[in-house]
């Protein structure tokens, strides 16, 4: 009964995320008790499959971090979603991301033999550029909207970016190493929020430039790791990175 309790948390954490955010949207007044409610149902389902389980609760925190900022930063941003096209999207989010991470959390402690090989750990390096572009809609939109004071950009974005970096290193990375790029992290988002608060750009565009600034430094951390892609991979994603970002700053509207 217990083992069937367990597995039935991934779905029942989808249907729980999916039934508040649509309260969320319903009831726009009740924000930000719905998110909350997604949020502490994630954290106590993970504790519950973590329970009794071979890892410890430090390593726990590292593997769900980035789910946790996921939704926060997905609830921040839904304060600034009017389209439906987005408020699909990102109730999706709230309710297939949470999930997906117990499912392979599940997968990795009690059925390993169906578990992707550091499943986990490569769904919360690809959630960083989620978190980044999220946050930087959100974070502006309500500099802009709301009168928040940019003091919170400029703290929350470096601090968001160095523990990301920090629970995203390589399980085989030393403590040192994972020091060296979370302190990466904290610049490349320090770097992020100054560009999102000066530049006059859309949303969507200050958006696009913290992931390119974000996710960037997350690649060339992946060269200190055996096997190393090789120097014409290296070649081509660094110039692909700078013309991309080139790119968006140039072909942007300015207001």
């Amino acid at each position: 009964m217990k083992r069937l309790f367990l597995r039935g948390l991934p779905i029942l954490m989808a249907l729980t995320g999916a039934l508040l955010a649509w309260l969320q949207w319903s009831t726009p007044l009740s924000y930000p008790w719905p998110l909350l409610g997604i949020l502490v149902t994630f954290i106590l389902f993970a504790f519950f499959l973590s329970f009794r389980c071979s890892t410890t609760f430090v390593e726990a925190v590292h593997l769900f971090l980035p789910t946790v900022v996921v939704i926060v930063a997905t609830g921040l941003g839904m304060l600034l979603a009017e389209q439906p096209y987005e408020r699909v999207v990102l109730t999706l989010i709230l309710s297939g991301i949470p999930a997906f991470a117990l499912e392979l959390y599940y997968l990795a402690n009690y059925d390993p033999t169906k578990y992707p090989v550091n499943g986990l750990s490569r769904l919360n390096i690809a959630l960083v550029p989620v978190i980044a572009f999220l946050g930087a809609i959100a974070l502006y939109g309500m500099q802009v909207f709301l009168r928040l004071n940019s003091w919170y950009s400029l703290l929350s974005f470096p601090l968001a970016a160095a523990a990301l970096y920090f629970v995203t290193s390589h399980p085989t990375a030393e403590q040192p190493h994972r020091l060296r790029w979370s302190l990466v992290g904290a610049i490349a988002g320090l770097h992020a929020a100054i560009l999102v608060l000066l530049l006059p750009v859309s949303l969507a565009v200050h958006g696009a430039i913290a992931v390119t600034m974000i996710a960037a430094p997350l690649r060339v951390r992946r060269y200190a790791h055996s096997p190393a892609p090789s120097r014409r991979v290296a070649y081509t994603e660094g110039i692909s990175s700078i013309v991309l970002f080139l790119a968006i700053l140039l072909t942007s509207r300015w207001s």
